[in-house]
């Protein structure tokens, strides 16, 4: 499970837009990979694989890279990978859980709250890529176990 503080924006009574620190789970679950092929129409374990290949381009071309500044254009093209971003935006999507009635729950109506929220911008980035390998590799380790 991945966890991360993001903030909220509400609307009191009175009109008034206030800042609200909420926690989101991220829960890697048999549900979440329904999810995401429901989502996407593709195996989630696919995607990923094209992601973490992609997200490697990156770390590679980092430890390349003396100066970063000379190379901004090349460094930033695999930031902003269509392929890679989209597969962090919908892992956030599809695993994204709410706790219901004693339990983690994530399906069709978290989704659309995860869609609808401004919140999956902030998490949804490049870092999150090696929270969601190791997230994902620990719960398929465990499960060989």
């Amino acid at each position: 499970m991945i966890k991360k503080l993001v903030t909220e924006y509400l609307q009191d009574e009175s009109g008034e837009i206030i800042e609200h620190e909420k926690k989101v789970y991220l829960f890697y679950s048999p549900m979440a990979l329904r999810n995401y092929e429901s989502l996407t129409g593709r195996k989630m374990m696919d995607d990923l694989k094209k992601a973490t290949n992609k997200a490697s381009e990156v770390e590679k071309l980092a430890r390349s890279v003396e100066n970063i500044e000379d190379n901004i254009d090349s460094f930033m093209g695999t930031f902003t990978d269509t392929e890679l971003n989209e597969f962090i935006l919908n892992f956030c999507i599809a695993t994204y859980a709410e706790f219901i009635n004693g339990r983690f729950a994530s399906n069709e109506a978290t989704m659309e709250v995860a869609k609808e929220s401004m919140w999956v911008s902030e998490i949804a980035n490049f870092s999150l890529m090696g929270e969601i390998i190791t997230t994902i590799t620990s719960g398929l380790s465990s499960k060989k176990k």
